[in-house]
């Protein structure tokens, strides 16, 4: 019964996952999980630096470039922010005013953004802004490999023991028996 419970819980999860609002309210849940949500920020900004950078260093406008990248975001919550920069931009919001959003774009982000406007090197400061955001989730997936380490090693020691116990027991019982 518990079982029949968890997979119908799975499959509603999975369903309202798949609707437009279930999409938005899983990928800003992912966003707000303690460690693995900045891991999945830092990626998603480097990602979008990266794009963002390629785009205007080929001469596609500031608008169009943040249609492009917001299609190939793999987050509902970027995706939605980006296509609302770009409208913003488009009534005269600068990047960065529009961009303002301290939940989904950090301090620095924004004030590299506000430099490479005014001095129109937008492509070459969001090209460094996507290293430095690469580097970071480099540097946090080394961290967290090394954090497991430790709690692999335990969990594999369980799990052999385990299987040794189960092997040894019985014969241990019968030797038992059989004295």
């Amino acid at each position: 019964l518990i079982l029949i419970a968890a997979t119908g819980l799975v499959l509603v999860i999975n369903l309202w996952k798949k609707t437009p609002m279930g999409r938005y309210e899983w990928d800003s849940f992912l966003l707000r999980i303690p460690l693995f949500g900045t891991l999945l920020q830092k990626s998603l900004l480097a990602h979008f630096m990266q794009q963002f950078s390629n785009l205007l260093g080929s001469g596609i406008p500031i608008t169009q470039a943040l249609r492009i990248v917001a299609g190939s975001m793999n987050n509902e919550v970027y995706q939605k922010r980006l296509e609302l920069a770009a409208a913003d931009i488009e009534q005269g919001i600068p990047l960065a005013e529009t961009l303002n959003d301290p939940r989904l774009f950090p301090g620095m982000v924004i004030n590299m953004l506000q430099v490479g406007e005014q001095t129109a090197h937008l492509d070459v400061v969001s090209e460094k802004v996507a290293s430095y955001y690469e580097e970071e989730v480099d540097a946090m997936v080394k961290g967290m490999t090394k954090a497991f380490e430790p709690v692999m090693l335990i969990l594999i020691g369980v799990v052999v023991g385990g299987m040794v116990s189960a092997i040894m027991l019985p014969i241990l019982n019968l030797s038992n028996v059989v004295g």
